[in-house]
């Protein structure tokens, strides 16, 4: 059993980055450029929404916006760059050689300016954050577009572990920057870029970021491939007037998301908080909020809050927390006690949402009208049918790995806090490369002995790893309806039957890891990482609704000689394309990646059992068993 923590091993810096690229435009992107943006362009990705904002950004390049993958950050909500399509699902052209994958792209700007403007782009980026590591040969690449619509790159952003070095390669004007330091991963760096070629000064300018990915050469294991290589992206600023250590913004900002409103749980289920609330909500509540100064001037800032009940059953509750001042360039965590008046109801027979809403006054400075939406942050209270200790956003996955792990265990304790039945449990698995940890398992219920799991009280053999078309999104798994006591602990998880690593998900931003055991033969075992597996109970004395559990749709492949001894052909169904083939042995091992091609040579492969997959275009997957015999 280990934590997946994807630490590239570190090689050289391919010549990739350190040539200027010149690709052509895009038919979209070489569209009529009548409606540009004026400036400033400015994005603080503080909009509390999964995609970067359609007034500012072209559509559709796999970025997300979120609160919590970043450490340290300077303002809610970051960009992030990583292996995967905004679904979740990771690029399917993905080699060992760095390739684009997320790709952020400006609408068009309005640049009809002076040279002696004095036009800077500038941002602050941050490697890994609570995500994985980039290796030394993938980058974070900045280009810009000039009027002959040709794209020009201009910075490409490194990391290398081994020393903590944070490098910026210049390439228009050719210089480097590095910055060397411990915990360099936790802290935002600033990148400023000048634009002072008149190639650029044009009513129409475009800029972009690309995170080029690639998979670690040394992870040899299929299922673990799953999403790498971060980098967290904020307040991106092109404007004129600025120098190059123009890096203040003259703003007050929120710098850290509202907690859970309930002790322990972020969530439980609705009937279960009618007759428990006394137990699950902290008397007297407490918001705390956390909000920095990102400028050199004192501010005065008034603090309001509210609460809305989401179904509509009561009036939006709203109280102040009075004003202080905030100095220059400092952090101000801030805490208020409340009562909530209207008791939790809903209007809703099964469910209740109340959205618990902060949000910063501070008028006496309009210079910073474009960053309002930074000093407003919510989180939501969702109570349904389940218990839940995740916040929802996996940052990591954990699983089980290597020889006679075909018959381990892992067992997350939840307590009943009112007489109940269990009638389901949701998962949610990341995903990993060519769908790699699919796999059967045994969802299994224990109750507990002696205070670690004890007997099988329920378990559902014949189930499948799968995966919802959309990011953080659970797959709930129907299981027999079993009565459970209030008062006592039970384990839900998950027997393996095969030496598989499952890759679930696991949230780093809230730590119950003293609630997860796992047995692989020898006895139950504390976890020894810290964070929170994110599986859930579903309750409820009355029919549960459980979602379908999409996979992605399979066709066959046609191998042939099968078996084989050096050359394989390789038929895909009519009327596809193919991407990427992967060959796996039949533990699990990949063998080979590459670009797809009707025949290749699998001649240095031992003999064997191999599962062949090829990533079609219309993002399907075929397979097919291949035996290697000599």
């Amino acid at each position: 059993m280990r934590k997946y923590w994807n630490k590239h091993l570190i090689t050289s810096i391919i010549a990739l980055l350190t040539a200027t690229t010149i690709a052509p435009v895009s038919a979209k992107q070489n569209s009529a450029k009548a409606d540009t943006i004026a400036l400033p362009f400015f994005d603080d990705f503080a909009r509390l929404q999964p995609a970067p904002r359609a007034d500012r950004w072209e559509q559709g390049g796999g970025v997300r916006t979120n609160l919590r993958y970043a450490l340290n950050t300077k303002s809610i909500g970051t960009a992030t760059f990583d292996a995967a399509a905004a679904n979740g699902r990771l690029y399917p052209n993905l080699s060992t050689s760095p390739l684009p994958a997320d790709t952020l792209t400006s609408l068009p700007i309005n640049l009809e300016r002076r040279i002696a403007d004095s036009l800077y782009l500038s941002f602050f980026v941050q490697p890994q954050g609570l995500g994985y590591t980039p290796s030394e040969r993938d980058s974070l690449v900045v280009e810009l577009l000039d009027s002959t619509q040709q794209w020009h790159r201009a910075v490409a952003i490194t990391y290398q572990a081994a020393n903590q070095t944070l490098t910026q390669h210049f390439h228009i004007k050719p210089r480097t920057i590095e910055r060397t330091r411990p915990n360099i991963t936790q802290q935002f760096h600033p990148v400023m870029l000048p634009i002072d070629d008149s190639l650029f000064l044009y009513k129409g300018f475009r800029f972009r970021l690309i995170n080029y990915a690639s998979i670690d050469k040394q992870q040899t294991i299929a299922s673990r491939q799953g999403n790498c290589d971060h980098w967290l992206v904020d307040l991106i600023r092109l404007d004129a007037h600025r120098h190059q250590h123009d890096t203040t913004l003259n703003d007050i900002a929120f710098c850290a998301p509202i907690e859970p409103m309930l002790n322990d749980y972020t969530s439980v289920p609705w009937h279960v908080f009618g007759k428990a609330s006394k137990d699950l909500v902290p008397r007297p509540m407490q918001f705390t909020t956390q909000y920095a100064n990102l400028g050199d001037s004192v501010w005065n800032v008034t603090r309001y809050y509210k609460i809305i009940d989401l179904s509509g059953q009561a009036p939006t509750q709203s109280f102040s927390g009075g004003s202080a001042n905030s100095d220059p360039f400092t952090i101000d965590t801030f805490t208020r006690n409340f009562e909530y008046d209207h008791n939790f109801t809903s209007a809703w027979a099964d469910s209740g949402k109340f959205r618990f809403v902060a949000y910063l006054s501070t008028n006496n400075n309009p210079k910073t009208a474009h960053l309002r939406h930074n000093d407003t942050l919510y989180t939501d209270l969702l109570l349904h049918n389940y218990y839940a200790y995740d916040d929802g956003s996996a940052e990591t996955g954990w699983g089980f790995i290597g020889e006679g792990t075909n018959r381990a265990q892992a067992a997350m304790r939840f307590t009943s806090l009112v007489d109940d039945t269990l009638k389901g449990i949701m998962i949610y698995f990341n995903h990993t490369l060519d769908d790699a940890n699919a796999t059967s398992f045994k969802l299994t219920l224990w109750n507990e002995r002696n205070n670690q799991p004890g007997d099988i009280i329920a378990q559902r053999a014949g189930v499948r790893t799968a995966y919802a078309d959309s990011l953080n999104r659970f797959i709930c798994y129907q299981m027999p309806a079993t009565f459970v006591a209030k008062g006592s602990n039970f384990y839900i998880g998950w027997q393996q039957v095969y030496e598989v690593f499952m890759h679930v998900g696991v949230d780093l931003n809230t730590n119950h890891s003293d609630k997860l055991l796992y047995n692989k033969g020898n006895g139950w075992t504390p976890v020894s990482w810290d964070g929170t597996l994110m599986i859930r109970p579903i309750m409820g004395s009355t029919a549960a609704h459980f979602t379908a559990a999409p996979t992605r749709q399979r066709t066959s492949i046609n191998l042939y000689p099968n078996p084989a001894n050096s050359i394989v052909n390789i038929g895909i169904p009519d009327g596809t394309t193919a991407k990427t083939i992967a060959i796996y042995h039949s533990s699990g091992t990949l063998s080979l990646h590459r670009p797809y091609a009707p025949q290749i040579d699998v001649a240095h492969l031992p003999q064997g059992l191999y599962i062949v997959r090829v990533a079609l275009s219309n993002g399907k997957t075929a397979t097919g068993k291949l035996i290697i015999s000599r």
